[in-house]
């Protein structure tokens, strides 16, 4: 990518090259309605409907697929290069949402809350549409209560456009190639979550032996099913002691508005680092479990650091020798809570404390939870990876698509 110096001009959509046009989408290309049509026309088989549901994360996604049997006019099938649209949604959120039409699903119809932009530079404003520019438009035409866009909306709708079509290839194609690599690192990410799964399910139950344990030990039979001889089966009470967290007081005085409380606050969601207050539950146990209590429920993790908790979580202190980062995968995978109560679903200590886990020797429980963690950390790098590679998307369209970034 170079960075050519050229004269720059002002316009309503803001600051674009000299050489470069502020064009309506109306003058580049025809936007076309989607199909009605009425529960007796769905059917197990025949044309795909494309819908909201079908786009996801800005490309084609099919795990919620409907199919119709009638007569389709010839407008409501897709092309090869049309760009598909959410254009009406009880979310607004949803509203400009788009995907690229490519020969896999072209001769596929589309619903009526979609539309297709057809336009022979279909590539360059495909990204167009994903960025802030055709967005802020979108918001000003929904306003507070209005959740579509329609066909005058669009058409009516400016991008910033460069004649030269070298230039406008030379946009699409870069910006292409870095959706190439995020869909490869998604890809990767959950191949290796599979890859994890599938080892938790044989390291958990004792199915798998790793090197320096007993391979050709027998298995009995318990009440958490078949596992090897050497192993225990314990309750969650023998192993922890559980209690609940404290309650929360949040500092509101001017003297703590800059302050950042030292040590991380754990509640039913995930880490709130940076509430201002305290709780009169605190821990300096760098071993220990919290499992939430409710909204998301029975959800394990390990901490090893010092960390407050407040209400809606459970605390699982050890009160024997064993591996918390074992257990916290084991309640994750082998374990579903089942609730005692009636009216709000929260778990309880004394409900908790009753699960069964297995206990193997504590040198197996260290070896299997380093081979998860070996695990979750490649995971983990992976994920950073992928969003710093989508925040770079993010700003690399933020200067290609306006013209502060030239290709030729």
């Amino acid at each position: 990518m170079v960075e050519v110096k050229k004269a720059y001009k002002k316009t309503e959509i803001g600051i674009i090259p000299d050489d470069w046009e502020v064009k309506s989408l109306g003058n580049l290309g025809e936007t076309l309605i989607g199909l009605t049509y009425k529960p007796e026309n769905v059917s197990e088989f025949g044309t795909l409907v494309l819908r909201s549901s079908n786009i996801n994360n800005g490309r084609l996604s099919y795990n919620d697929n409907v199919y119709v049997k009638m007569d389709l006019p010839e407008r409501v099938i897709v092309k090869n290069e049309d760009i598909l649209i959410c254009v009406r949604n009880g979310s607004k959120q949803l509203i400009g949402k788009c995907a690229f039409i490519d020969n896999l699903v072209s001769g596929s119809a589309f619903g009526a809350f979609m539309s297709i932009f057809r336009s022979k530079y279909s590539k360059f404003i495909f990204y167009q549409f994903k960025s802030d520019i055709i967005k802020k438009q979108i918001n000003e035409v929904m306003g507070a209560t209005i959740n579509q866009i329609t066909n005058k909306n669009m058409a009516s709708f400016k991008i910033p456009f460069p004649p030269n079509i070298k230039e406008q290839k030379a946009i699409a194609e870069v910006l292409s190639d870095v959706d190439s690599l995020i869909i490869s690192l998604e890809k990767l990410i959950a191949k290796k979550r599979d890859i994890k799964t599938a080892t938790m399910q044989e390291l958990l139950t004792g199915k798998k032996r790793l090197s320096g344990f007993d391979k050709n030990k027998d298995y009995k039979k318990t009440e958490i099913g078949i596992i090897p001889d050497d192993w225990e089966v314990k309750s969650l009470g023998d192993v922890f002691n559980i209690s609940a967290g404290g309650d929360f007081n949040k500092k509101t005085s001017n003297e703590f508005k800059t302050e950042t409380y030292p040590y991380p606050i754990y509640s039913n969601t995930a880490s709130n680092n940076g509430l201002y207050g305290f709780s009169n539950y605190f821990t300096n146990n760098s071993g220990s479990i919290t499992v939430t209590a409710r909204g998301t429920l029975g959800l394990a993790n390990f901490r090893d650091h010092n960390f407050i908790a407040i209400g809606r979580v459970l605390i699982l202190e050890p009160k024997i020798l064993i591996n918390c980062k074992f257990i916290s995968e084991y309640i994750n995978n082998k374990i579903t809570f089942v609730l005692e109560s009636t009216g709000v679903p929260q778990l309880t200590a004394p409900q908790i404390s009753k699960y069964l886990i297995a206990n193997p020797p504590l040198s197996e429980q260290k070896a299997i939870a380093e081979v998860l963690s070996d695990m979750d950390n490649e995971i983990l790098k992976l994920e950073i990876r992928l969003e710093k590679t989508k925040n770079i998307k993010q700003g690399m369209m933020q200067k290609l698509l306006t013209g502060r970034t030239r290709l030729v």
